[in-house]
């Protein structure tokens, strides 16, 4: 697989602000249908997300928690609207924007990467004793 689900919204958001800073029609277009698929992926990867780090019992909690601080984050764009309005433009709220949303391509990969160390520790646990040599030969 080329890609992880939780990789596939940090890749469109990512691409959205890119293709926001573009000032030409035709890509315009691309970035509103690249909007239109980067929302429902944010919230389909961070419910299913919640659900796997908390579980189905602390699911509603945790979820109603993480979009009221999203709601809350969310009246910072009046204060971005009213400087973007000030200065004819929203190139720099639009670039900055971009670059807060770049790191967040680390952390599923990072997640990729301690689910990959995981899975070798609890297979070599697993091919302890008289069969670790079989169990070593299968991984190489």
């Amino acid at each position: 697989m080329c890609c992880d689900l939780d990789l596939i919204p940090s890749l469109l958001g990512l691409l959205f602000g890119i293709s926001n800073l573009i000032p030409v029609l035709d890509v315009q277009y691309i970035t509103i249908v690249l909007f239109v698929v980067f929302r429902p992926f944010l919230f389909s990867v961070a419910s299913y997300f919640t659900v796997q780090m908390f579980g189905t019992r602390q699911f509603g909690t945790v979820y109603g928690a993480v979009l009221c601080i999203a709601a809350v984050i969310s009246w910072v764009q009046y204060g971005c609207d009213v400087a973007a309005k000030s200065q004819a433009s929203y190139t720099v709220i639009n670039v900055i924007l971009t670059a807060l949303s770049a790191p967040t391509l680390l952390f599923p990969l990072y997640l990729r990467r301690q689910t990959t160390a995981l899975q070798i520790r609890a297979y070599v646990l697993f091919c302890s004793g008289s069969v670790a040599i079989s169990c070593l030969q299968r991984l190489s």
